[in-house]
């Protein structure tokens, strides 16, 4: 799934990755990190 909507993506997806100035990060698994967190590292 590819999404603009994090909490979208936060409850529907077993990992979620971030991609920034087109690079991808090594990917969380929404149960290892709450959903602020998860928008603070995106919004970062």
């Amino acid at each position: 799934m590819i999404s603009d909507e994090i909490s979208e993506v936060y409850y529907h997806c077993d990992r979620v990755f971030i991609m920034k100035e087109g690079r991808l990060d090594n990917g969380i698994s929404p149960q290892e990190i709450s959903l602020a967190n998860l928008e603070e590292r995106v919004y970062d």
